[in-house]
């Protein structure tokens, strides 16, 4: 079986290379994105000879690439090749030595197949012992090359990156490193190239039903989240936890999306698949009272940023007390089931309608709606509705106030007009049913997103 390698080398300057145009990113023919897990496998660092925090620097380049797609890991420091470089060996190896021609910072290696000479099978790399190196994390002096910026560089090739210099700024794949500087961290131009190859990052949005819950202390509060991948990559080890500080017992555990029944064992991290949405029931035991707070989660995996936090979308406004209280669960619907109230222009009016439940103590309630604190050219009134027909049981007004027993099931219809557009933004641009108790606790709330057409 053939196989075959290209070398590519980072050259040393004096004087940095200037560019005058927006460049595109270089890509070298072969990479490691036919794998599941692309860089997945150890890299081994021989520290032979390697001069002050070279090793570690090594492993800062490397994981200066890291993100949902990959993530570079390194084994327990090995010199597995003996000193000989290149060498395929099925190690990716890094080591120190020469000799390495004139003016060469630092060479790779990358072997691929005769017969699929796209897919990488293994990256060697050098760093040359005739350079006076700067190991730390600081500023390099003026006559020092950068061992961080060029492992980083180094590390680019061996994922398929290729020279770029005509980029602005200035990428860690640019050809030259000028002595007394640095260049470590991805600009715009790699972090493209990089996603050309191995995919947009994974990006997590998330959602928390129902909005409010109040409960006795000691009494579980539950409530089902929904989380989605909606990047292109895998999203591995995707958990929920705690943000605010609230004294409570929080657990959370997968469901079955068809039918809500828990799967897998509590407090289990999953992994999501581009485009993946994964259900959870999520259960808050409060250890004392708590007055009403937006309870703030973190929804994240180990390879991704926190999906946003959204006030009303994806927190849980909780209270609990030592005494019984309403504990009003409500759930919204919309003409079309998206959760969207689309408000005709001039003189339409949009609509939505609320069920709701009472899980704790019987009390009067009042139920209002409003914008969530942004400011809308929204008009909104609401009435109670008769359950099986949808008719308001009272002319729409600001306000409706009733009583509520325990274990009731009141229904409210909610209408909408507006004065002037009102963009798509379903993040910001939302409508809220509150249910408040005689003191103005807010006992129950759900939302919906609103729009004109």
């Amino acid at each position: 079986m053939k196989r075959w390698w290209h070398v590519a080398r980072l050259l040393g300057s004096v004087v940095l290379l200037l560019s005058s145009q927006a460049g595109a990113f270089q890509l070298v023919g072969s990479d490691w994105s036919y794998r599941a897990n692309p860089m997945g496998d150890d890299w081994r660092i021989c520290p032979n000879g390697m001069p002050g925090e070279a090793v570690q620097r090594t492993k800062d380049g490397g994981q200066a690439w890291n993100y949902s797609g990959f993530a570079f890991t390194f084994g327990s420091e090995a010199c597995l090749s003996h000193g000989q470089y290149p060498l395929h060996n099925q190690v990716n190896q890094v080591d120190f030595g020469g000799p390495l021609p004139r003016g060469v910072l630092a060479e790779n290696t990358r072997w691929f197949l005769a017969h699929a000479p796209s897919e990488t099978i293994e990256c060697d790399m050098r760093f040359s012992n005739v350079v006076d190196w700067y190991t730390g994390t600081d500023t390099p002096g003026r006559q020092q090359s950068d061992w961080w910026s060029v492992a980083a560089h180094e590390m680019g090739h061996c994922l398929g990156l290729d020279h770029e210099d005509s980029a602005l700024p200035l990428p860690v794949m640019s050809t030259r490193l000028t002595v007394g500087t640095s260049v470590r961290a991805l600009a715009p131009d790699d972090i493209a190239g990089r996603q050309a190859l191995y995919g947009a990052p994974a990006v997590l949005v998330a959602a928390v039903l129902p909005g409010s819950r109040s409960v006795r202390v000691g009494t579980p509060a539950t409530a089902f989240a929904t989380v989605i991948n909606t990047g292109a990559s895998l999203a591995t080890g995707c958990s929920i936890a705690l943000r605010s500080n609230v004294a409570a017992v929080f657990t959370f555990q997968a469901t079955d999306p068809r039918t809500n029944a828990v799967i897998g064992l509590a407090d289990t991290p999953v992994d999501l698949a581009p485009s993946q949405a994964q259900t959870f029931v999520l259960a808050f035991t409060p250890q004392a009272a708590i007055s009403s707070t937006d309870v703030q989660l973190s929804f994240r995996c180990r390879n991704t940023a926190p999906a946003a936090v959204l006030s009303g979308l994806n927190t849980l406004l909780l209270s609990a007390s030592t005494s019984p209280i309403p504990d009003i669960v409500a759930l919204a619907a919309t003409p079309n089931n998206n959760g969207i109230v689309d408000v005709p222009a001039a003189s339409g009016t949009g609509i939505f309608s609320v069920a709701t439940v009472n899980l704790g103590a019987s009390a009067t309630m009042t139920a209002t709606a409003d914008t969530a604190g942004v400011s809308l050219p929204v008009t909104i009134t609401l009435c109670a509705t008769n359950a099986a027909t949808g008719a308001c049981l009272a002319a729409p007004a600001p306000s409706v106030t009733l009583p509520i027993p325990s274990h009731a099931t009141p229904t409210f219809g909610v209408f909408i007009t507006a004065n002037a557009p009102i963009p798509f933004d379903p993040a910001r641009h939302r409508l809220v049913l509150r249910l408040q108790d005689s003191g103005g606790t807010t006992r129950g709330a759900t939302s919906v997103a609103v729009r004109t057409p």
